[in-house]
């Protein structure tokens, strides 16, 4: 996603504009986090983050950054949770899975990325609207806790959709938590509650960086919605692309 961005702005700055993206994966995002909110104030250094799971690491371990450590400049897509069994799993909708949820009592165990995460309150939201309790088994990183669930040592997972996308042999989408449904997927419509929770990716900058072209040119980022290549590649993000 970041790298079709980066094509986008060095279209829209002009004047042979070169934005490059470095990957700094670990801890969560964190690491890439903490070097976006500490990064040389010469305005022209931005990041992309994945919320809400960026802030809710400030809540359970020690960081450099918070809330107030950024500017916001765009939000680019939206990427809703879905309800995810192992594709050999007995059950096979929404229905089955509340079903089997109140028949072992508060044991099943359903597989997140970490606490605090977008993943783990979609999971809290569901449980509440469905009127059952689960088993919640954190893991270090979403590929952890979707290897947990192929592999059969969690029942259920709650997960980002554009997280399932290659692995359809090895795992089954009962339900988007969105309003909308996918192509893929129907919409969890539950009478209490609609258990609607997305993971967003939205642009950022440090907030002592100067005002420099890269925020002055914020107006170049609002027609990113409807350029061609984002039309285009949202669909392979299994995302949405949004103002």
């Amino acid at each position: 996603m970041a790298r079709t961005v980066a094509k986008y702005l060095e279209e829209q700055l002009g004047d042979g504009a070169t934005v490059v993206v470095k990957n700094m994966p670990g801890a969560g995002g964190q690491i890439g986090f903490s070097a976006l909110a500490s990064a040389s104030p010469d305005g022209y250094t931005i990041g992309t983050m994945n919320l809400p799971a960026a802030l809710a690491l400030t809540y359970d371990r020690e960081a450099d950054y918070d809330v107030d450590s950024f500017t916001w400049l765009a939000n680019f897509v939206s990427d809703p949770n879905t309800l995810v069994v192992p594709k050999g799993s007995d059950i096979a909708t929404v229905e089955d899975l509340i079903a089997h949820a109140r028949d072992v009592q508060g044991k099943m165990p359903v597989g997140l990325s970490s606490l605090g995460g977008n993943d783990h309150f979609s999971a809290i939201q569901f449980a509440e609207a469905a009127d059952i309790q689960l088993n919640y088994v954190p893991f270090n990183g979403a590929a952890q806790a979707r290897s947990a669930l192929m592999g059969g040592h969690v029942a259920m997972g709650t997960m980002a959709y554009s997280q399932t996308v290659g692995f359809e042999e090895e795992l089954r989408v009962l339900a988007v938590l969105a309003d909308e449904r996918l192509e893929q997927a129907p919409t969890c419509r539950l009478r209490r509650s609609s258990a609607s929770i997305s993971r967003w990716a939205p642009s950022a900058v440090w907030r002592h960086q100067p005002t420099c072209r890269m925020i002055s040119a914020l107006p170049c980022w609002m027609p990113l919605r409807m350029w061609p290549r984002t039309l285009t590649f949202a669909p392979t993000w299994h995302s949405r692309a949004i103002r």
